[in-house]
């Protein structure tokens, strides 16, 4: 009974946990003309002026190609991004341009406000516990899986 209870508590609490970030996300990026699934896209291009590739964005956000590539050319449509030529469009680097940077701006003050909220209730060593933790079940359920 005790595992059954554990196996729905953290289900439960981490199906809870994205669904709340998803909704933080989408309510929150669509004042800047983002949705949540722009976001780590943006985020590494902003963390990589030298801009990456699209395969380079998959591996990063850990989402398949096909995704970063829709996101990419949608984002390059509202001008948040260029893409660079190149003799493949995986190959090809992706830069934010100014309104992509301004966007970022924005996002990543917003960014620190909600992560310093949702948090406010950790002392460090709890939030370090907590972060050591999930990785841990992390990599377990990574091993499970292959």
């Amino acid at each position: 009974m005790q595992e059954e209870s554990r196996f729905e508590d953290f289900v439960g609490l981490i199906g809870a946990i994205d669904k709340e970030i998803q909704r933080i996300k989408t309510a929150e990026l669509a004042r800047f003309g983002l949705r949540a699934s722009d976001l780590m896209v943006v985020y590494y291009l902003e963390k990589n002026p030298e801009g990456l590739t699209g395969a380079d964005l998959a591996r990063l956000a850990d989402v398949d190609r096909a995704a970063v590539s829709r996101t990419v050319t949608r984002l390059a449509a509202d001008g948040f991004v260029e893409v660079g030529e190149e003799s493949t469009r995986y190959r090809a680097p992706i830069r934010l341009t100014e309104k992509g940077y301004a966007a970022m701006a924005e996002v990543n003050g917003l960014i620190s406000q909600i992560v310093r909220q949702a948090g406010g209730g950790l002392l460090d060593e709890q939030r370090r516990s907590l972060y050591a933790s999930l990785e841990s079940v992390l990599g377990q359920l990574r091993v499970i899986a292959r």
